[in-house]
C-alpha cells in the first residue's frame, strides 16, 4: 500500500472511531478544514516516512517533529510524532504511537498501531 493511501486510511479509521455518530450518517463535513485535509500528496508520503522513522528508531515516549515548509504547500502544517508502547512477540514488533497534526491554529490527533512486516516495513494495523 502507497505511504499516501495508508496515511489517508489512518486518518479516516482515526476521525471516524472518534466520531460514531457521524459516521452513521455518512457525513465527512466535519473533517472540512481540520489539519489533515491540507496536507498535499508530497506531505503525505513525508509524514509517513517520518512516522515510520519514529516507529522504526524512537523510544516510547521520544517525540519527533516534522513540517511540510519547503514542499510546496502554502498551508505549514505540523506534527508530533511519538511512540507510546512497544509489543514484541516472537514473530513480530508493533508499536502504538501518537501523531498531532497542527494548522492554521488546530490540532488534530490520531493514534494508529504499526506493526513490522517480515520484509522490515512498518504496516497500519486494525486495533
Amino acid at each position: 500500500m502507497k505511504p499516501a493511501r495508508m496515511l489517508a486510511l489512518l486518518c479516516a479509521t482515526a476521525a471516524l472511531s472518534a466520531a460514531p455518530s457521524l459516521y452513521a450518517q455518512s457525513n465527512l463535513g466535519f473533517l472540512h478544514d481540520t489539519p489533515m485535509t491540507f496536507l498535499q500528496d508530497r506531505d503525505s508520503d513525508a509524514l509517513y516516512a517520518s512516522v515510520a522513522n519514529a516507529a522504526e528508531h524512537n523510544r516510547d515516549g521520544q517525540t519527533t517533529r516534522w513540517s511540510n515548509e519547503g514542499m510546496g504547500n502554502p498551508v505549514v502544517v505540523t506534527a508530533a510524532i511519538t511512540p507510546q508502547k512497544t509489543v514484541k512477540t516472537v514473530t513480530q514488533t508493533c508499536r502504538d504511537l501518537v501523531v498531532v497534526l497542527y494548522s492554521k491554529g488546530q490540532k488534530q490527533a490520531f493514534y494508529p498501531n504499526l506493526c513490522r512486516t517480515a520484509d522490515g516495513k512498518w504496516q497500519l494495523t486494525r486495533r
